[in-house]
């Protein structure tokens, strides 16, 4: 059930009928225009609701609502998706009650630490934290360690502030909680974050089973040349905020050193992420020498599946070697700029 529309004349105490006599009753979607609907009685209404698996309210969750919620014997007993906003208190009353919990979007509003509460919910797979007032803190962190099926992790904020300042988050430390995450495919952090170069080799090193890895901010991408192994065996999808050169080159041959920049940019990537084959690279702000650097990894990923097609055709070896060399790729940036709001 979806209410997304005020419905003339409804009650809070009509809502709360209409979840005791539907017993079957698997979705709610309680948005916006519903927030006159959610109070102390429909909020427990819900929470002994004996079959709702998803949910997601729009109206901020406070303390007297959560107090009213977990006032239950067992509350929301089949829950395992669910969206709210809600005051760091609430979260801290509600979320150790949820025992089935897999999918967690949670916008908090306050200062207050939700991660205590958090590491609590031993099921979760995929975590959504929003704030745009409060900093995380290595302390924090800590308390994610204890989510061992988590899957999928996305930090974000709404306003220019950053979630991960580098005065109260150790891009190593971060890391490190991260990697001790062994289920931990996708993981996002689009939050004005200022971690850098170094947190992207920390995380390639201690987080070797990541597909998708999207990060605001802005990234070099040289000292990647330095590292001897792999950095991540099995990274597909690659957003980062922004890529530039650590030291801008004269306007004197500045193309021909800028090119010869993205190229070597492009020859990292293609050594440290071997099965790669999506990029981004202007996810804060477009940029030529940005699209630079990805228009060159396309370049490379464009001829090896060009020799892959050959191959596969039994072209003769020689053969396929003068193609190669004699290939002009196709431009894949305009398509991938296309849809980076699908990745």
């Amino acid at each position: 059930m979806s209410i997304c529309a005020r419905v003339e004349s409804a009650s809070a105490q009509d809502l709360v009928a209409v979840l005791k006599s539907c017993k079957e009753l698997f979705t709610l979607d309680l948005d916006e225009f519903t927030d006159y609907l959610v109070d102390e009685a429909t909020l427990e209404a819900i929470a002994k609701h004996q079959s709702i698996e998803t949910l997601h309210i729009n109206r901020l969750i406070n303390d007297p609502l959560a107090s009213s919620a977990v006032g239950v014997a067992q509350p929301f007993p089949h829950l395992v998706s669910l969206l709210i906003e809600a005051t760091p208190e609430a979260a801290g009353v509600i979320l150790p009650r949820l025992d089935r919990l897999e999918n967690l979007y949670l916008s908090v509003s306050g200062t207050g630490s939700v991660f205590p509460a958090l590491g609590k919910i031993k099921t979760l797979q995929a975590f959504t934290f929003e704030s745009a007032s409060y900093p995380l803190t290595n302390h924090d962190l800590s308390y994610m360690k204890s989510l061992k099926n988590l899957e999928s992790l996305k930090f974000q904020n709404g306003q220019q502030r950053s979630l991960f300042h580098e005065n109260r988050v150790s891009p190593e430390i971060l890391a490190s909680v991260l990697g001790s995450l062994p289920k931990l495919h996708t993981l996002e952090i689009h939050a004005h974050n200022t971690l850098g170069s170094s947190f992207l080799i920390a995380l390639g090193r201690a987080c070797r089973s990541l597909k998708s890895l999207r990060l605001s901010g802005n990234f070099t991408l040289d000292n990647i040349a330095d590292e001897t192994g792999t950095l991540f065996p099995c990274l597909e999808w690659l957003q980062l905020g922004k890529v530039k050169p650590s030291n801008p080159p004269g306007r004197q041959h500045q193309g021909f050193v800028e090119q010869d920049w993205a190229d070597q940019v492009a020859r990292h990537l293609d050594r440290h992420a071997p099965k790669l084959h999506w990029i981004y690279f202007c996810l804060d702000e477009k940029d030529d020498i940005a699209q630079m650097a990805a228009n060159a990894w396309w370049f490379l990923w464009d001829k090896r599946e060009f020799r892959a097609m050959l191959e596969r055709d039994g072209t003769p070896k020689e053969d396929i070697d003068r193609y190669v060399s004699e290939f002009t790729p196709v431009s894949d940036w305009e398509e991938a700029q296309m849809s980076q709001d699908d990745f």
